[in-house]
């Protein structure tokens, strides 16, 4: 049975296509998920910013860091799906499956388990996971893993100029 035991969303992407000054909205999230020995704790997310002047492919890596202090073993996973982009003035809607996950890398600090790294990716309009984590239940497990997932957005030829949001949820998955 797989059980959500932690989600941090936040508005995490943006790219603006005008002539003028870029700017970023912050959110810092956290979500702690405690067991009888210690916690597991998805760490706030920097939003990923994509720029560009004109319509073609943007690309930004999206950072996680996973932190274990004396947590519980478990098999657990990271996953993340976006939302559509939407224009902040001419709300045109580029659907989520313009974005698209690459092959994700883990650095790993720490000891004792095994993980498995997304190497497929593929469209962010369906949860995709980055890595997954074996480990053995009743052992406690201290470290960190930190992710870096390339993420590319299609823009097409015609998309008016504007700046779009979009969503991207990260959800830390128990069983």
């Amino acid at each position: 049975m797989r059980k959500r035991i932690a989600s941090w969303m936040a508005v995490l992407m943006i790219f603006t296509l005008i002539g003028g000054a870029a700017h970023a909205e912050t959110t810092t999230v956290t979500a702690t998920v405690t067991s009888a020995l210690g916690v597991r704790v998805i760490l706030p997310i920097t939003p990923v910013i994509l720029l560009a002047g004109l319509p073609g492919t943007l690309s930004a890596p999206l950072l996680v860091t996973v932190s274990e202090t004396l947590a519980n073993g478990s098999n657990w996973s990271l996953s993340a799906v976006s939302g559509n982009f939407v224009g902040d003035v001419s709300a045109t809607v580029l659907p989520a499956s313009s974005l698209a996950l690459g092959a994700t890398t883990v650095t790993r600090l720490g000891s004792g388990e095994s993980f498995t790294e997304n190497t497929i990716g593929g469209a962010m309009n369906e949860a995709r996971t980055l890595y997954s984590v074996s480990q053995t239940p009743g052992v406690a497990y201290s470290g960190t893993h930190a992710s870096s997932s390339p993420l590319t957005l299609t823009v097409p030829n015609g998309t008016p100029l504007d700046a779009y949001r979009a969503t991207v949820t990260v959800t830390l998955i128990s069983g």
